[in-house]
Protein backbone atom coordinates (compact mmCIF):
# COMPACT_ATOMS: atom_id res chain seq x y z
CA UNK A 1 0.00 0.00 0.00
CA UNK A 2 1.18 3.53 -1.02
CA UNK A 3 0.38 5.77 1.74
CA UNK A 4 1.57 9.14 0.46
CA UNK A 5 2.96 10.95 -3.34
CA UNK A 6 6.51 10.80 -2.26
CA UNK A 7 6.44 7.14 -1.48
CA UNK A 8 4.25 6.96 -4.99
CA UNK A 9 7.20 8.68 -6.82
CA UNK A 10 9.74 6.40 -5.56
CA UNK A 11 8.26 3.38 -7.14
CA UNK A 12 7.40 5.48 -10.54
CA UNK A 13 9.39 4.77 -13.55
CA UNK A 14 9.06 7.66 -16.75
CA UNK A 15 9.90 6.14 -20.01
CA UNK A 16 10.79 7.90 -23.06
CA UNK A 17 11.04 12.17 -23.51
CA UNK A 18 14.02 14.38 -24.59
CA UNK A 19 17.14 14.53 -22.29
CA UNK A 20 15.58 18.45 -21.91
CA UNK A 21 12.18 17.10 -20.88
CA UNK A 22 13.44 14.98 -18.16
CA UNK A 23 15.47 17.18 -16.82
CA UNK A 24 12.79 19.26 -16.26
CA UNK A 25 10.41 16.33 -14.56
CA UNK A 26 13.06 15.40 -12.65
CA UNK A 27 13.05 18.62 -10.88
CA UNK A 28 9.39 18.03 -10.15
CA UNK A 29 9.45 14.39 -9.65
CA UNK A 30 11.06 11.73 -7.95
CA UNK A 31 10.13 9.31 -10.42
CA UNK A 32 12.79 6.71 -12.12
CA UNK A 33 13.75 7.85 -15.43
CA UNK A 34 14.87 5.83 -18.47
CA UNK A 35 16.20 7.89 -21.11
CA UNK A 36 14.69 7.28 -24.85
CA UNK A 37 18.51 6.72 -26.22
CA UNK A 38 19.27 3.83 -23.68
CA UNK A 39 18.22 0.28 -24.66
CA UNK A 40 20.02 -2.02 -22.18
CA UNK A 41 18.13 -0.53 -18.95
CA UNK A 42 17.19 -3.05 -16.14
CA UNK A 43 13.98 -4.59 -16.87
CA UNK A 44 13.67 -5.23 -13.26
CA UNK A 45 12.77 -1.31 -12.51
CA UNK A 46 9.59 -2.29 -15.00
CA UNK A 47 8.67 -5.46 -13.78
CA UNK A 48 8.93 -3.77 -9.74
CA UNK A 49 7.53 -0.12 -10.32
CA UNK A 50 3.67 0.65 -9.61
CA UNK A 51 3.70 2.69 -12.43
CA UNK A 52 5.40 2.77 -15.55
CA UNK A 53 4.90 6.16 -17.59
CA UNK A 54 5.28 6.04 -21.05
CA UNK A 55 5.82 9.34 -23.07
CA UNK A 56 5.22 7.92 -26.41
CA UNK A 57 6.39 11.39 -28.27
CA UNK A 58 9.56 10.84 -28.26
CA UNK A 59 10.72 6.66 -27.79
CA UNK A 60 11.64 4.26 -30.33
CA UNK A 61 9.84 0.97 -30.88
CA UNK A 62 12.26 -1.38 -29.58
CA UNK A 63 12.51 0.39 -26.43
CA UNK A 64 8.98 0.86 -26.47
CA UNK A 65 8.65 -3.54 -26.90
CA UNK A 66 11.00 -4.08 -24.52
CA UNK A 67 8.73 -1.79 -21.48
CA UNK A 68 5.88 -3.97 -22.96
CA UNK A 69 7.19 -6.68 -22.46
CA UNK A 70 7.92 -6.80 -19.52
CA UNK A 71 5.33 -5.24 -17.39
CA UNK A 72 4.67 -7.49 -14.49
CA UNK A 73 1.04 -6.35 -15.17
CA UNK A 74 -0.64 -4.17 -17.86
CA UNK A 75 -2.65 -2.36 -15.17
CA UNK A 76 0.71 -0.74 -14.22
CA UNK A 77 0.93 1.13 -17.88
CA UNK A 78 0.30 4.81 -18.52
CA UNK A 79 0.96 5.94 -22.01
CA UNK A 80 1.11 9.86 -21.87
CA UNK A 81 0.47 11.49 -25.16
CA UNK A 82 0.21 15.21 -26.88
CA UNK A 83 1.64 17.21 -23.81
CA UNK A 84 4.24 19.71 -25.09
CA UNK A 85 3.62 22.32 -22.64
CA UNK A 86 5.21 21.50 -19.04
CA UNK A 87 2.71 22.21 -17.09
CA UNK A 88 -0.17 19.97 -19.15
CA UNK A 89 2.18 17.15 -19.30
CA UNK A 90 2.82 17.90 -15.66
CA UNK A 91 -1.08 17.64 -14.88
CA UNK A 92 -1.30 14.64 -17.02
CA UNK A 93 1.47 13.04 -14.86
CA UNK A 94 -1.21 13.62 -11.98
CA UNK A 95 -4.09 12.33 -13.40
CA UNK A 96 -2.25 8.96 -14.40
CA UNK A 97 -1.07 8.22 -11.08
CA UNK A 98 -4.64 9.11 -9.64
CA UNK A 99 -6.27 6.72 -11.68
CA UNK A 100 -6.92 3.71 -9.94
CA UNK A 101 -4.55 3.85 -6.73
Amino acid sequence: MVNNLAELERRIVFVGGHSSLQAKLKKEFDFTFISADVMNFDVTKIKNAKYVLIFTQYMNHPQYNKVMNNLADKKQLRIIKGAHNLKILIRKIYNCIQMNK
